[in-house]
């Protein structure tokens, strides 16, 4: 099974600068993580991007490929502005829905948010999570 690659997700995310104005930066870059947990000496907010929850071969009569399902879990400080929080998340889901990136050996890549729901949190932050499914078809 190929491994959707986290990068891609990154990349997209770090391009836009309306995004990585608001996050907080981590060793010089914006906090836009590929495995979580947040390092304990990041600020927030900051962007989490999970290992895939689902991954499976997508067949039909002219066609082979892949499909992942990940979440982007966005994340501010609990005394951080819910109104920051909800910017991040409309320009994350913006950014990546109906995306097309490229991978080697693949085409018709294609981003698409399926799901907002809450992001798993403490008392110390709050969070949204977005789930992203990618489809791709193979060359």
């Amino acid at each position: 099974m190929a491994n959707t690659q986290p990068g891609s997700i990154q990349d997209v995310i770090a391009a836009v600068p309306a995004i990585t104005a608001l996050l907080a930066t981590y060793n010089g870059v914006p906090a836009i993580f590929t495995a979580p947990p947040i390092p304990e000496d990041a600020n927030l907010p900051a962007v989490v991007i999970e290992m895939p929850i689902a991954e499976g071969r997508v067949e039909s009569k002219t066609t082979r490929g892949i499909m992942t399902t990940r979440d982007v879990n966005i994340y501010v400080d609990h005394q951080g502005s819910v109104v920051v929080l909800e910017t991040l998340v409309d320009l994350v889901k913006k950014a990546l829905h109906r995306k097309p990136v490229s991978w080697s050996g693949y085409a018709g890549w294609k981003l698409a948010v399926v799901r907002d729901a809450e992001a798993p949190t403490d008392d110390r932050i709050l969070g949204r999570s977005l789930t992203v499914e990618v489809r791709a078809e193979e060359v």
